[in-house]
């Protein structure tokens, strides 16, 4: 290397350190973002987790999995494995973790190889269209084996929960925004028509499209559904799993005027029409009647759904590919993770466990593009100045934490732990969250919000 090319680099570096110190100080002692930062309650937190788990030492499990994928010979290896680690928790005047004897469980452990042909990719999409771009293929590839390490984790989790002594459940990933993804995945399945997991036969029966389509949204059926919206067909649907109803009682238990009833039972004559008749047994003027079999589509939906996990984990054949040279898709293998997630929820539910997802903020920008603009708008905060152009979470975070020890008291989080605010919308002038909370996952009374925040 020349002397002028080096001359050149140092300066160069030196300017781009002199960047990164710019940024630095822009943030210290930056006294107008500390609304921006919440420390945890410990007092309410201790008193919470021992409500829920007792003050008895306990078992937490922490699940992870990893995966890659290597190219040979025009065909795709995938590596698949997740595993759970243990250790003792006892919550009495502290919460004490007894990491020093943390140890890997060696029965919570699942892993698959799977390989595929580079033709056969497509087949494992669900989608319509091919992949234009190297980008979009190499997204495709990787689509695979996130899908299987996602039910990897999840199903590790639901054999963790069978056992008494475990009362927390920790998964390196988000709930809540996994939710949206599957169901979304769900959704798309659903428009298709088609799918690997409708035909599976179990021991109530042959599982159809119907009812993965009523799965999709009710669960179990124990979930609560609004009578609002999209949702209101699938609040009927489950008022009529209890039987035969009349309309005038329907429209009562959902709190609807004659025309809201009559768009309603429009809505379900579609369904009932699009599945071939599966849903309704009769419809009249004065009563509604499901067909009885759809009674029963959560016992046909969730078994074939654990029989296609321990297959892929388990089984001794190709994981992914069916009779008939059928295929399971990505969005098959994320339905089966919504069924998987809603069997947790179920769970944890009836024993009183907990389970805690792990959000990853490596490219979060929720902060930055949503939060602080809503908090500016707000008047939560009052900015002093502009924020250094940072291009995600993680590295503002970072920065304004170091820098301002006396600020910032760990533990913290900031205010984009709320789901809220992944969406906003402008309404009437207003900053709104655009989304309605499913309901479906808490936050801990340690970690919320004041309820006029919102």
């Amino acid at each position: 290397m020349s002397s002028q090319i080096a001359e050149n680099l140092r300066l160069q570096t030196a300017s781009l350190v002199g960047l990164f110190q710019d940024r630095v100080s822009s943030l210290r002692s930056r006294t107008d973002f500390t609304p921006l930062f919440k420390a945890y309650d410990e007092a309410t937190a201790i008193k919470t987790l021992q409500n829920l788990l007792g003050i008895k030492p306990f078992i937490a499990v922490g699940i992870d999995g990893s995966m890659d994928y290597d190219e040979r010979l025009e065909m795709l290896l995938f590596y698949v494995c997740a595993t759970g680690f243990k250790c003792s928790i006892e919550v009495s005047d502290g919460i004490k973790c007894d990491l020093r004897n943390a140890v890997r469980d060696s029965k919570l452990s699942a892993s698959a190889a799977i390989p595929l042909w580079y033709e056969d990719l497509s087949s494992l999409m669900g989608t319509a269209r091919a992949a234009e771009t190297d980008y979009e293929f190499q997204k495709s590839i990787e689509r695979v084996p996130y899908a299987v390490m996602t039910l990897a984790e999840l199903y590790l989790a639901l054999q963790a929960l069978e056992r008494p002594e475990v009362k927390l459940i920790l998964i390196d990933r988000p709930l809540s925004g996994n939710y949206s993804t599957l169901s979304r995945d769900m959704r798309i399945l659903l428009k298709q028509g088609a799918s690997g997991i409708a035909g599976t036969e179990t021991d109530a029966g042959r599982v159809t499209m119907l009812d993965l389509h009523i799965a999709s949204v009710l669960g179990l059926g124990s979930f609560y559904i609004p009578p609002r919206g999209p949702h209101l067909v699938y609040a009927a649907i489950q008022q009529l799993l209890k039987g035969e109803m009349r309309k005038q009682d329907l429209a009562r238990n959902l709190g609807l005027n004659d025309e809201q009833m009559a768009k309603l039972t429009k809505r379900l004559v579609e369904i009932d029409k699009h599945y071939d008749g599966q849903l309704l047994r009769s419809l009249d003027l004065m009563n509604i009647e499901l067909n009885p079999n759809v009674a029963g589509y959560w016992q046909r939906v969730h078994e074939a759904c654990l029989s296609l996990a321990k297959q892929l984990f388990e089984g001794s054949e190709h994981p992914l590919r069916l009779a008939e040279d059928r295929w399971l898709t990505v969005l098959d293998l994320n339905t089966i993770n919504l069924v998987i997630l809603y069997l947790l929820i179920d769970q944890a539910r009836k024993s009183g466990k907990i389970i805690i997802g792990i959000t990853k903020d490596t490219t979060a920008t929720d902060l930055r593009r949503a939060v602080i603009p809503y908090s500016v708008f707000s008047d939560l905060i009052k900015p002093e100045s502009k924020l250094p152009n940072l291009k995600n979470d993680r590295a503002l975070l970072s920065i304004f934490s170091a820098v301002n020890p006396n600020l910032v008291c760990p533990p913290w989080r900031t205010l984009a732990h709320d789901a809220c605010f992944s969406t906003l919308a402008e309404e009437d002038g207003q900053l709104r969250s655009a989304r309605k909370p499913s309901g479906l996952f808490v936050e801990p009374p340690f970690l919320r919000e004041p309820a006029n925040f919102v």
